[in-house]
């Protein structure tokens, strides 16, 4: 087709992203952490914010005490950088990670008795 005039319009690209969790030791939160792959115009500069997290903070165990993956959702998933405005995203992504038993350590510490023939 011929162009007249002067000006045009450019879409901006649909930035597919894919998301991989990243395992973690349990402390308490839902907090997860996960890296990301894009399909960004090589050279182009930009990072992609985002928010991830697990529905419960809990280990996850299969029916036979074997740890398991657990679901991780990505939301708030937006662009920030000199070619942001380039791009359009998603809002939202999954992925999945395990969280792990965190070790306990604990101390002992003994007291001393005068015998007294109990075993208390």
């Amino acid at each position: 087709s011929t162009q007249t005039g002067t000006t045009s319009q450019i879409t901006p690209r649909t930035l597919t992203v894919g998301y991989t969790g990243v395992d973690r030791v349990y402390d308490g939160t839902t907090v997860a952490t996960v890296t990301t792959t894009d399909n960004r115009v090589a050279g182009d500069s930009m990072s992609i914010v985002r928010t991830a997290s697990f529905a419960d903070k809990n280990v996850a165990y299969d029916a036979s005490s074997n740890i398991i993956s657990k679901a991780v959702s990505v939301t708030a998933v937006s662009l920030s950088g000199t070619d942001a405005a380039n791009y359009s995203v998603a809002s939202t992504g999954t992925t999945s990670a395990q969280v792990t038993p965190k070790v306990l350590t604990v101390t002992y510490t003994g007291v001393n008795k005068v015998y007294d023939g109990n075993t208390r």
